[in-house]
């Protein structure tokens, strides 16, 4: 127990070294001894003691006491922060710092809590560490656009925290393996900063912790802002994750692992962290068994209902599973292939018609989770993969280059040697081969093969960087329609993903050769932190006109790639980087170049990565 403040006062138990007091902040605390007029705060600060607690009717007959803070007015920039908080080994005479505190030993720490009137505004519970404290504190931070008090913690508002704070105590549960950055630095405000990332969490360099009401961008708004009547209890550590978020069969216990790539390392890089970032996603994107594109008029495509299944079926959630499935059965152009997009309004729509076509990425990354679902639940599902890659066989790839084409619209070239436009970011021969063990009539071989020459091939050049669109047997680039379809974007963030899970699951070498490059590069652009990883290149590695930093899937799949090239510095920069963004959701603001850093593609294929990293994807 680190306070049950039964001593009438709010104070640490003092044990295992603990000899610290609970305070409060506010603007200008540092210098006055009461906010500023239009504000106020109780209980008052009481520099070098512990502040007052309060009795405490509701916290039952063995509970006489707890830490009961209100305030108003604090919800206006520059005065649009306050809280309360205990250093666990202040400096003696009280000099505003504290000695680092070692909490390797535990796994986190939960407390009661519970609004005594009013819904709370934005409540972020946060360990100050050295990494994010000035050195009056204690710590080492001193840039105040990346680590100075950019503290790591866990909102205490739903969706993060499921239901909120209500009127009556619960127990939050914070596992330091979930604990996400107040906010994720760019370049744009990282110029001359010797690392552009927000800070790990360093479980031995804890100096304390804090409630705090903050009222930052993209942090939530709710009840009223700046004002706020918490009561709390039984602050504790805690070693046994039990009442941590969690999905029951997940992580999965079979069928997984890393196979011959490397595994992140840090506090976050364990699956089963993964839980609130998948509640998010879920809650965010998946509508009507769809899983859908606010930023684009909250339309489906074929791809996302995909990413969909496999995700759904990693995290053990068959309900969704079979949602989506039924959406996709619904809505086919070519035999069972899905149309590559559907309207807002459910229906194919005048954007999607029903002629569009499939989608080749769509079609393969849905029969392959149809072939994870036979393994893991059973039933049908393993005869429907079979009758779709027989599909995917006759209607998505070439039958001379062996090469998937762009999908089954896509017809063969007139007058010119290859094949018509494809993409790179299709090619996927870790699933070719799953599909050979279950198709043996075709050769699924070959066309890894040829995807793997292709990406090896003149075009990706000493850096990877391939093109999103590419002709003439992938030996060029080619448009598809949009401006950047000959720059390394979004589509083409898949590439060094697809092929390195070649490596990671079938050791294939010409795997490895591919992911070498773009890990070279990514490593290069990362060299001061990875707020300066943009999300579109041009193949010869400039950054294209309106890019932005802070995308999860450019880094996740870079990382994926860093695991089978084996550079595990980069691989859990990556992770971190991937987990933090997905973790935090919507309390990523829109950035500097008017991109939503939380949306549908950096969401999805962020928390698909994240899967891939942690050894949680069958194969």
């Amino acid at each position: 127990m680190i306070s049950d403040f039964e001593s009438g006062k709010g104070d640490m138990i003092q044990q295992s070294k603990r000899t610290g007091y609970w305070y409060t902040y506010f603007p200008g605390s540092d210098t006055g001894t009461v906010p500023a007029a239009g504000m106020s705060q109780v209980p008052a600060l009481n520099n070098g003691n512990p502040i007052a607690v309060a009795s405490d009717t509701a916290g039952g007959t063995c509970s006489k006491y707890a830490l009961h803070t209100t305030g108003s007015g604090f919800g206006t920039a520059p005065n649009n922060y306050a809280g309360v908080g205990a250093n666990f080994t202040p400096h003696v005479p009280y000099d505003k710092a504290s000695n680092a505190y070692d909490t390797t030993s535990y796994k986190g720490i939960s407390f009661k809590i519970r609004s005594g009137s009013g819904t709370p505004p934005a409540v972020f519970f946060e360990l100050l560490t050295k990494e994010n404290q000035p050195a009056t504190a204690g710590g080492v931070a001193t840039n105040q656009k990346i680590d100075l008090y950019n503290t790591r913690g866990w909102m205490l508002n739903d969706p993060w925290t499921p239901g909120g704070i209500t009127s009556t105590y619960q127990t939050i549960t914070v596992p330091f393996g979930v604990l996400v950055p107040r906010w994720v630095p760019d370049s744009t405000g990282c110029a001359g900063a010797a690392k552009c990332q927000a800070q790990a969490f360093v479980p031995a360099d804890v100096l304390g912790i804090q409630i705090s009401m903050y009222q930052d961008p993209g942090f939530p708004k709710v009840g009223t802002a700046g004002t706020y009547d918490l009561w709390i209890d039984d602050v504790a550590f805690f070693t046994d994750e039990s009442t941590i978020q969690t999905r029951p069969g997940f992580p999965l216990t079979a069928n997984v692992g890393v196979g011959s790539c490397l595994k992140p390392q840090g506090p976050s890089a364990d699956a089963k962290y993964l839980v609130p970032a998948y509640n998010l996603w879920k809650a965010t994107f998946v509508k009507g068994g769809k899983v859908i594109r606010p930023e684009n008029a909250n339309d489906t495509v074929s791809e996302g209902i995909a990413y969909g299944m496999m995700i759904a079926v990693n995290m053990n959630d068959q309900t969704l599973f079979d949602s989506l499935w039924g959406t996709w059965k619904s809505n086919t152009a070519a035999g069972t292939l899905m149309n590559w997009c559907l309207g807002s309004g459910g229906g194919t729509g005048t954007p999607c018609p029903s002629t569009g076509g499939s989608a080749t990425d769509a079609d393969e990354d849905a029969a392959y989770a149809l072939l994870m679902a036979g393994k893991l639940w059973g039933g049908s599902y393993n005869a429907a993969a079979v009758t779709m890659i027989g599909d995917i066989w006759s209607k998505d790839i070439d039958g001379g280059t062996k090469l998937p084409k762009g999908g089954s619209n896509y017809s063969a070239p007139t007058g010119t040697s290859g094949q018509a436009i494809t993409n790179a970011s299709y090619f996927a021969p870790s699933m070719y081969r799953a599909f050979a063990a279950v198709d043996s009539g075709h050769d699924w071989a070959g066309v890894a093969t040829a995807s793997l020459n292709a990406v090896n091939g003149a075009i990706s050049g000493s850096n990877g960087l391939i093109p999103a669109w590419c002709g003439n047997s992938c030996t060029a680039a080619a448009s598809n329609g949009a401006a950047t379809d000959v720059d390394y974007q979004y589509d083409s963030h898949r590439i060094p993903m697809r092929i390195g899970m070649d490596y990671c699951y079938n050791a294939t070498a010409a795997a490895k050769t591919y992911t070498t490059k773009t890990t070279a590069f990514f490593v290069a652009q990362s060299a001061n932190g990875m707020g300066y990883i943009m999300d579109m290149y041009t193949p010869q590695g400039g950054a294209v006109s309106g890019t932005a930093p802070n995308s999860a899937s450019i880094i996740g799949t870079a990382g994926v790639g860093a695991a089978a090239s084996g550079n595990q510095t980069f691989l859990n920069n990556a992770y971190q980087e991937v987990f933090d963004a997905i973790t935090r959701g919507s309390m990523a603001p829109v950035d500097t170049a008017g991109k939503t850093p939380y949306s549908y593609f950096n969401a999805t294929v962020g928390l698909l990565t994240a899967l891939i990293m942690t050894g949680n994807f069958m194969h």
